[in-house]
């Protein structure tokens, strides 16, 4: 009686092993412009490429029910203006429709104290942020589904005074602010870095659904550990970008991020120090590969080797053990 029904929970319990962890998608930071027919060579020469490149990947992900890839588009530091719409507006359309998610992307100004004066976003203050964010609902109506919110929090080095109390309302502002616009939208917060857990939306307090807690070369990736916080939250909660990563070293810093309870990632072999510090100018090298990878997790295959399908041998594991205990149960019945 024990070995049977013994086998038949180890039966359940390998079948429920196969199923798989917390989810982990891939989210590009694409900030390359195409360059439809009739305006100017976009300043990213492969953005045309690399848009056509993320479409195609998409409408592939949706045919074999993959979760969605998550683009972070930037037109100009920002929404942009009615004039570049036309510019974006096909290929985003085209992206969204193949069921992939689109962020907009916001800078803050580190609480409003670095203000790029060619960007088309001037974030001085929350509200103005908040505008920022309004003017990708009116220029890119229906396609949007959140808002990258970048330089979140203070700026190591130049800290004007500003207290953490100050930092934290600041960001809760453009929350609200956001979520008022559309309150499904997912806010996305980028400090870069590991980061106080006031920083996330817990209550009526914190600036980000989603935070970016690395944004640095792969080299440091091993030795910059997470925030002990990190464990308690969803996956989705996090998210990680390593730049300057080798084609060799792809698998293992996926496979970290994972275990570090990371579940949006991007990688890519583009270095810091590129086309006026923008090292998402383009996809990676071996985007393939990155998307494949991640795939085999969400199929809840093994990162380090490839395993059959989870439906392709467990069930019927399952199926016997249950068989062999269900016949059980009725040869004791029939003896009592």
């Amino acid at each position: 009686m024990k070995k049977i029904t013994a086998l038949a929970n180890l039966a359940l319990l390998f079948g429920l092993l196969q199923l798989p962890a917390n989810a982990v998608q891939l989210v590009v930071p694409a900030y390359f412009a195409p360059s439809p027919t009739g305006l100017p060579p976009a300043t990213t020469p492969n953005g045309t490429a690399d848009w056509n490149t993320l479409i195609t990947a998409q409408q592939a992900q949706k045919a074999n029910n993959q979760l969605p890839i998550v683009a972070i588009v930037n037109p100009n530091t920002g929404a942009g203006t009615a004039a570049d719409t036309a510019y974006y507006q096909q290929v985003y359309t085209d992206f969204s429709n193949a069921g992939g998610t689109l962020i907009g992307y916001i800078p803050s100004g580190y609480v409003g104290q670095s203000i790029n004066p060619d960007a088309s976003c001037q974030a001085r203050t929350a509200q103005a942020v908040v505008g920022c964010a309004q003017d990708y609902r009116t220029l890119y109506p229906n396609i949007i589904s959140g808002i990258f919110v970048d330089e979140f929090g203070i700026q190591a080095g130049t800290n004007p005074g500003i207290t953490p109390t100050q930092v934290t309302d600041f960001y809760t502002q453009i929350y609200d602010g956001i979520k008022g616009i559309d309150p499904n939208w997912t806010v996305f917060g980028n400090p870069g870095s590991n980061a106080p857990i006031d920083f996330l939306r817990q209550g009526n307090s914190g600036g980000a659904d989603t935070l970016i807690t690395y944004e640095d070369i792969a080299a440091n990736y091993a030795a910059n550990l997470p925030s002990g916080y990190v464990s308690s939250f969803p996956a989705s909660t996090f998210g990680n970008f390593v730049l300057e990563t080798p084609e060799s070293s792809l698998r293992s810093i996926i496979d970290t991020a994972v275990s570090r309870n990371v579940g949006y990632i991007f990688v890519t072999d583009e270095g810091v120090n590129v086309n006026n510090g923008n090292p998402y100018d383009r996809l990676p090298t071996y985007f393939a590969s990155e998307l494949s990878i991640i795939n085999s997790i969400n199929r809840g295959q093994s990162v380090a080797q490839q395993v059959p399908e989870p439906d392709a041998w467990p069930i019927p594991l399952v199926g016997v053990g249950l068989i062999l205990a269900i016949r059980h149960r009725k040869r004791s019945r029939a003896k009592g």
